[in-house]
């Protein structure tokens, strides 16, 4: 009969595999965190109407407050919605 020992391979026979998966899956998850420039600046334009939009009514603001104070992208606006 085996006589069982704690923290032996007989308790955790999958463990130097488990560690080697565990190593590859962040070595493989390490380029998707997003450590990386934006794809667009933010001095581009939105759309392809934005600079006659700002010529007309003014720039359009990025952001604007939600009635808490907090800032929120202002989409609606900046992508042409009313």
């Amino acid at each position: 009969m085996h006589r069982f020992v704690p923290g032996s391979q007989a308790e955790r026979p999958y463990s130097s595999h488990m560690r080697w998966s565990l190593l590859l899956l962040c070595l493989t998850s390490l380029p998707m965190t997003g450590c990386h420039r934006s794809l667009f600046s933010e001095d581009l334009p939105r759309h392809q109407f934005e600079d006659y939009d700002a010529s007309r009514t003014g720039p359009i603001p990025a952001e604007e407050t939600d009635e808490f104070g907090h800032p929120k992208p202002n989409l609606r606006r900046r992508l042409g919605g009313s």
